[in-house]
């Protein structure tokens, strides 16, 4: 078969097939025949030349690159006897030829998908009594508050007192306790509030409804001297059961 060759490239392609000779570095390909212009649904058609030098050698066929409108574009296989594998350059005809087949190969595998973004190491601090710093929100989720302790260097334990802060704080500078008693958030000179700069840890809206509402009861029942307000929630010294504060006391002095 006689063709004329060109130095120019068509980089137009009518029909999916593989591209870049570098995959073919980190990837074992597998060649196969088609029918005509046609290849078998597990497999994609030859479109780039070096691919198609290897086709030729898994094969055992000659290879020979052309440009020729009137034979199928890319890769093919073509011959009576000896048989040849060529790779046609004119990628905008794409004819049927009687003796020709084109060549195809399995699809590389996808790349892999990238690594997901790092999760943002949290910031603990530990936070004076029932208030925050400026710009750091209370920890009211227990799996936060258990990373709070490990962050910290403390013991965690798991509780629902109410005669201690509700959420996530630290006593006696020993361990930090997550209190699930949401609705009391007692004061008390032993514990101090943790606090995180994420968002994230913000109360539920269920308990901030419990909060506010808890807030103006209180308010009116005890004056602005004797009440502490952090922002979240009230509570007074007055409050606390002075049984409950000795024992804690005992336990986490």
């Amino acid at each position: 078969m006689s063709a004329p060759r060109a130095v120019a490239v068509v980089l137009v392609s009518l029909l999916c097939g593989l591209g870049s000779a570098e995959e073919s570095t980190s990837f074992k390909y597998h060649f196969e025949k088609g029918s005509n212009l046609t290849c078998p649904d597990t497999l994609i058609r030859v479109l780039d030349e070096d691919l198609c030098k290897q086709a030729a050698i898994s094969l055992g066929r000659t290879f020979r690159s052309e440009s020729n409108d009137g034979w199928p574009a890319g890769c093919y296989e073509y011959g009576l006897g000896e048989k040849g594998v060529y790779f046609d350059f004119v990628m905008d005809k794409n004819h049927w030829q009687p003796l020709a087949d084109v060549v195809c190969a399995t699809a590389p595998p996808p790349p892999p998908a990238p690594p997901p973004p790092p999760t943002p190491e949290l910031r603990f601090e530990k936070g004076s009594n029932l208030t925050c710093p400026a710009g750091m929100k209370r920890v009211f989720d227990e799996n936060v508050c258990e990373q709070a302790a490990v962050a910290l260097g403390r013991t965690f334990t798991s509780e629902s007192n109410e005669g201690w802060p509700a959420g996530c704080y630290e006593a006696g500078e020993k361990g930090v306790y997550f209190d699930f008693v949401m609705d009391k958030n007692h004061w008390s000179e032993l514990a101090h509030v943790i606090c995180s700069e994420e968002a994230a840890v913000k109360l539920s809206p269920m308990e901030l409804g419990v909060f506010g509402l808890a807030g103006l009861l209180f308010a009116g029942a005890c004056g602005i001297f004797l009440c502490q307000w952090d922002g979240l929630s009230l509570a007074s010294p007055e409050t606390m059961d002075a049984a409950s504060v000795e024992l804690r006391t005992s336990e986490r002095g």
